[in-house]
């Protein structure tokens, strides 16, 4: 019998069992959790389309999860039972009591094992302290650059790049890979690329994305409740979902987006000037400048007076050395620097007394 001979543009690469398990692990965390975004959950459909195995897998992992959620329920109804009818001494032995330690026993076996499913592949974690930035290489050739007090997880798998930024702000560099889409998720929502250049800022509940290249969408974190009862919840978080392009910022506070809107090239080199080492103003107030330059020093930073506090600012200024920033501010505006108590320095013009 003759063999066709295969060239390597007919060969499919299939995945090993346990690319798989990784794939399918990661989606049942994402899912069971409550800070999935409608872009992730398309992201998690793709992904069960590419392969049949993928569905098969991820039913598999779910079956073993939902059975720990029955058996934490069995273990309070029996204790529940227990609490109201308790045995006295001489029955004790006869009680049923097994049934709440049968199943404690079986929760931790089942715990034990679901464990040992979803805690692979490591979780890489980065961050950096106040008043430091860090530079992070990933596998494929993504950058992630962070700022001053930032932290961030990295799951990387066959079918998806996942980035959680926990707080502070991070420039993303991403390398182009159409078949693992790069997703960033906060607590307020989420920003999916391929192979683009973007900013984040996550500070409470303000997050605001700012594209230097190519083009991103950006989702809330949940779907309205409404929504959600009258099963719309898809159409509605997808037309709640924007596309960012370069040159574009978009902020979204409390999962409601903004407008999103053009900004300008000096915009967009003040606002990522923090890269370079610098934090540029133009026509701030100080209390403005004040509050960025707290975000990247240990000390605490007060304006006495407001007659300070809303002069305008604007200029370069370092941010290796916040001594030498502060002592810019005071002989360009003529204000009195004090330190009352280790880390804190006060700021005050030099016309109003002590």
């Amino acid at each position: 019998m003759a063999y066709q001979k295969l060239t390597m543009a007919e060969i499919i690469p299939f995945k090993s069992r346990g690319s798989i398990d990784e794939d399918a692990r990661y989606w049942l965390i994402r899912l069971d959790s409550n800070t999935i975004s409608e872009v992730e959950r398309r992201a998690f459909k793709d992904w069960q389309e590419r392969d049949p195995r993928h569905q098969q897998r991820f039913e598999q992992l779910e079956n073993v999860w939902r059975k720990s959620d029955s058996l934490r329920q069995l273990q309070k109804s029996e204790g529940e039972k227990l609490s109201y009818n308790r045995p006295t001494p001489e029955k004790r032995k006869q009680s049923k009591w097994w049934p709440a330690v049968a199943a404690s026993v079986a929760l931790m076996i089942v715990i034990v094992g679901l464990w040992r499913l979803v805690a692979g592949p490591d979780v890489q974690a980065y961050q950096t302290a106040v008043g430091e930035r860090l530079t992070v290489t990933l596998e494929g050739g993504s950058v992630i650059e962070l700022n001053t007090n930032t932290g961030i997880e990295v799951r990387n798998s066959d079918s998806i790049r996942a980035i959680r930024l926990l707080r502070g702000e991070a420039h993303f560099d991403v390398a182009a890979d159409k078949e693992r889409p790069f997703v960033v998720t906060t607590r307020n929502g989420s920003v999916r690329a391929v192979g683009t250049t973007f900013n984040i800022s996550l500070r409470d509940n303000l997050l605001e994305v700012v594209v230097t290249e190519g083009v991103v969408e950006v989702a809330p974190d949940t779907v309205p409740a409404h929504a959600q009862s009258q099963g719309k919840s898809k159409n509605i978080a997808t037309s709640l979902s924007v596309s960012v392009s370069v040159g574009q910022k978009v902020a979204m506070v409390n999962n409601q987006i903004s407008k999103v809107e053009d900004v300008g090239v000096g915009a967009i080199t003040r606002e990522l000037a923090w890269r370079q080492g610098v934090l540029i103003f133009q026509d701030e107030t100080m209390a403005e400048v004040i509050a960025e330059v707290s975000q990247h020093t240990t000390k605490r930073i007060i304006i006495v007076d407001l007659k300070t506090a809303d002069i305008r600012v604007g200029g370069t200024f370092p941010l290796n050395d916040i001594d030498k920033t502060l002592a810019m501010l005071s002989m360009t505006f003529q204000l009195a620097v004090n330190q009352p108590s280790p880390g804190t320095v006060t700021l005050r013009s030099e016309e109003i007394p002590l």
